[in-house]
């Protein structure tokens, strides 16, 4: 601390007296800074914002839109402190203090602090980032000899996490699954049922003739008035279709048309 020494009037000319005064420090004083209590004060400015993110991670739910948007703010809090925090150390390692180890140390510890503050307001939370962080953050955060700060665990909330990204994928998987059947539904062949009964003694459909005749006429990609047509006229090679005759019991058949794309027509016949 320093001090001043007063020498008393010394007469230097006639009518004329001067007094000296001289500026010396205390004994074994000195005008430097305390730099370890300067870094243990800018440390224990985040203090309470990083107590509160530990509070806050712990309570967090990732299904919960309104929790994470709470645990982004707290940590946009913990960020800024962090970085006010950093500026002061920088400051006082630019001041030219010999002591720049316990300045050093605390600037990486809260260079990770910062990164892990950062990973937990990121807009889009990630397990992994978090998980990596955290991990650098209790590294630094043991190392640190100047002062204890709060231990961030993010152990829970990286498994609430993952625990949620696998619900939201098995979702995403569900939505998919449904989307393939509806596009496949969509997709599939409309059948047609033309109904009606042909008499080939009438030459005629929905005809009341007896005997021999064509029934349950269906189609698909091919009006029923056309199918009508070709399957009265025998079918095979009319207008281009190839049926097939399976017989099905005595005297009747069942006759499958087909004609690309995807054209066909389907009855029974019989006598």
């Amino acid at each position: 601390m320093s001090s001043f020494l007063i020498v008393g009037p010394r007469l230097l000319a006639p009518c004329l007296a001067v007094t000296i005064v001289i500026g010396v420090t205390g004994c074994g004083g000195s005008s430097a800074p305390d730099v370890k209590s300067e870094v243990r004060s800018a440390l224990e400015s985040v203090r309470p914002p990083l107590d509160r993110l530990k509070t806050t991670i712990v309570t967090t739910r990732p299904r919960s839109h309104a929790s994470l948007v709470g645990l982004r703010a707290v940590a946009d809090r913990a960020v800024d402190a962090l970085d006010r925090a950093q500026a002061e150390l920088q400051a006082i390692e630019a001041s030219g203090t010999d002591d720049t180890r316990a300045v050093r140390q605390a600037e990486s510890t809260v260079d990770e602090l910062a990164k892990l503050a950062s990973a937990l307001a990121a807009s889009s939370l990630s397990a992994d980032r978090i998980q990596q962080a955290a991990a650098r953050a209790e590294l630094a955060t043991d190392d640190l000899l100047a002062v204890r700060l709060p231990a961030l665990r993010t152990d829970g909330l990286v498994a609430d996490l993952r625990a949620e990204k696998r619900r939201q994928d098995r979702k995403q998987e569900a939505r998919m699954e449904r989307a393939r059947k509806a596009a496949e539904a969509k997709a599939a062949p409309v059948i047609q049922e033309c109904g009606g009964t042909y008499s080939y003694s009438t030459g005629k459909w929905d005809s009341s003739g007896d005997g021999a005749g064509l029934w349950n006429l269906t189609t698909v990609g091919v009006d029923c008035a056309t199918a009508q047509r070709i399957a009265a006229a025998g079918g095979d090679g009319s207008e281009g279709f190839v049926c097939r005759v399976t017989e099905t019991g005595y005297e009747t058949s069942d006759i499958r048309c087909t004609k690309e794309p995807g054209l066909v027509i389907r009855y029974q016949g019989g006598s």
